[in-house]
């Protein structure tokens, strides 16, 4: 029987926007997790500058994506964060970078070259 593989999904590292409005050194620290435990999988920064970037917004300091004018193809979230943020955010991303291996073994792709 011929197994059928999908083409490799990932074209490009997925690109993503960390935002708190009151400690922007926060976003910052997510930059420099998500970067260093995914770095292979996604950019980040921890500025909205183009509304047209990023693939993902995600805010830290509660508030909802809800009221925000995204890029339609944009999706925002939100994810507050409690008094062990640092390891409440490396959880969180360490969850994000695992789903996109797990989509890739699914697909049989790999990390995107870009």
């Amino acid at each position: 029987m011929a197994r059928f593989t999908l083409p490799g999904m990932y074209k490009r590292r997925a690109r993503m926007v960390f935002l708190h409005e009151q400690h922007p050194e926060v976003a910052k620290r997510a930059v420099a997790l998500a970067e260093q435990s995914g770095g292979r999988w996604l950019e980040a920064r921890h500025e909205h500058l183009d509304r047209n970037w990023p693939d993902l917004l995600i805010l830290l300091d509660g508030r909802s994506p809800d009221k925000l004018e995204l890029s339609r193809h944009t999706r925002g979230k939100s994810w507050p964060l409690g008094p062990d943020w640092e390891s409440e955010l490396q959880q969180r991303i360490a969850g994000m970078i695992g789903g996109f291996r797990l989509l890739a073994r699914l697909d049989d792709s790999s990390a995107p070259s870009q």
